[in-house]
């Protein structure tokens, strides 16, 4: 039987990630605070965020002062969807991409996707052979323009 997240998960991540947009400089606690969500959820929200690279940090955390919290900025800010995690990877509904580790390791595309948008864009440009057609441009402007 497999486990289902509980209602509402999602939801809650929605409104952490609006509330980081909203703010674009925050702690754990305005998190918490915004978007109405647990304290563990927010944390390891955002700790995944900064992880994969949507996140830095701006002010780390200082022991013994008042206020101290960690300050998170957002620095990776791709769209109004919320990215969302999974053990081993992160997936953004705004690129439409599945990223495995940082969030700056490249995604190989399957071939078949690849083959279907190639002939999107041949479609569109009208175009027999776009490699071909490529060459024949760089070589009438002087070599490899």
């Amino acid at each position: 039987m497999r486990k289902r997240a509980p209602m509402g998960a999602g939801i809650a991540r929605q409104r952490m990630w609006n509330s980081m947009r909203r703010l674009r400089q925050f702690s754990v606690a305005e998190i918490v605070a915004t978007a109405e969500v647990s304290t563990s959820n927010a944390g390891v929200y955002t700790r995944r965020l900064a992880r994969e690279g949507y996140l830095r940090v701006a002010t780390p955390k200082r022991e013994g002062v008042v206020g101290g919290h960690t300050v998170y900025a957002l620095v990776r800010d791709t769209g109004p969807y919320a990215p969302r995690i999974a053990k081993d990877r992160l997936r953004d509904p705004n690129i439409e991409t599945a990223e495995r580790g940082p969030a700056d390791k490249p995604v190989s595309v399957p071939r078949a996707e690849y083959e279907r948008a190639l002939c999107c864009v041949r479609a569109c440009a009208g175009m027999a052979d776009p490699e071909r057609e490529v060459a024949a441009l760089k070589q009438r402007a002087g070599g490899d323009a």
